[in-house]
């Protein structure tokens, strides 16, 4: 059986995970069919958990995926693995494309950590292949995550917020002043300079009728971009074959969906997920989830040792101003 376990610098985000911790979790995952393992490979992929690839002798492949305990998780970034596996029912509109778990522990008895096992969904990570795709294979996969989305976003929930174990509110907008609370106590810890948190927080009290005129809570990803769509390009056309990393999930308003914030999509990725054309309450809310992906994303930064990009802080006093 052979072990690559990548190495890590103390100040490295993700834990150093030891080969004996990897036997104790595979043994209880696979019990007699241990003996079948090949390899367990670790891969550099993500910001987050740690990542390994296992492979048996049927050539079958598994993903374990290790939630770290570090003291620089944001403030929203607790219980992910357990928050992904609470959603796990609520997302078989599109099971096909959703990595099957087959094993969760938050027992932390045999390692300190939460982890996942979960099969593996073959396919190539649509932003690392970006570069060499034609515009018809883009505009095609750009149309299947617009369905795909559409699909997502049609699920009513119960609350607003995260699933188990996360905190839900009865009104978006309890919902969306706690993670901008959650943002001001990140921004301290850290020890940055004001983000005008508590203007965004003014802003959300004084037009909760507005911001509560969503209707039902719908089911959101949370982390619907690129790096986390599998594609598969052996076809004649390009197909998405999995939606990676919906541990971030949460129920509220479409429109805060994290692709409406990290991409622009393709005029055909709306003719799969049904253009909707924005009135000016929307638009007025699309600010207020601007503003908080803005903030995450500093956030992301600096947790991560990276600048931040200088015109992100600018966005943000753009769009304040915008509301005086």
């Amino acid at each position: 059986m052979k072990f690559c376990i990548i190495p890590k610098s103390r100040n490295n985000f993700k834990p150093n995970i030891k080969k004996d911790e990897l036997i104790r979790i595979l043994t209880l995952a696979f019990g007699r069919a241990f003996k079948n393992i090949i390899s367990v490979l670790e891969v550099n992929i993500g910001f987050f958990n740690n990542v390994f690839v296992i492979e048996m002798k049927n050539q079958e492949k598994y993903v374990l995926r290790i939630a770290p305990m570090d003291p620089r998780i944001l403030s929203h970034e607790k219980h992910l693995l357990r928050r992904e596996y609470s959603i796990q029912p609520h997302l078989s509109v599109i099971s096909k494309f959703i990595p099957q778990v087959v094993l969760a522990d938050f027992t932390h008895k045999i390692t300190p950590y939460d982890y996942l096992l979960q099969k593996f969904i073959p396919g190539e990570n649509w932003f690392n292949c970006q570069d060499k795709l034609s515009n018809e294979q883009s505009s095609c996969l750009w149309g299947q995550l617009g369905l795909l989305s559409k699909k997502i976003h049609s699920v009513e929930g119960e609350f607003y917020g995260f699933p188990y174990p996360g905190a839900n509110y009865n009104n978006w907008s309890d919902f969306l002043i706690g993670l901008v609370n959650g943002v001001e106590e990140d921004r301290n810890r850290f020890n940055l300079d004001s983000f005008r948190t508590d203007e965004t927080i003014s802003i959300i009290k004084h037009s909760q009728d507005v911001i509560n005129e969503i209707g039902k809570p719908k089911l959101l990803h949370g982390d619907l971009w690129k790096r986390n769509v599998l594609i598969d390009l052996s076809g004649n056309h390009p197909k998405i074959t999995g939606i990676l990393d919906s541990e971030r999930a949460f129920w509220g308003d479409p429109l805060a969906e994290s692709i409406f914030h990290l991409e622009n999509v393709s005029d055909t990725f709306w003719e799969g997920y049904g253009f909707k054309r924005l009135n000016e309450k929307d638009r007025y809310r699309m600010k207020v989830y601007r503003l908080i992906h803005l903030y995450n994303e500093i956030l992301y930064c600096i947790r991560l040792g990276i600048k931040p990009h200088p015109q992100w802080r600018a966005e943000i006093t753009n769009i304040l101003d915008q509301f005086d």
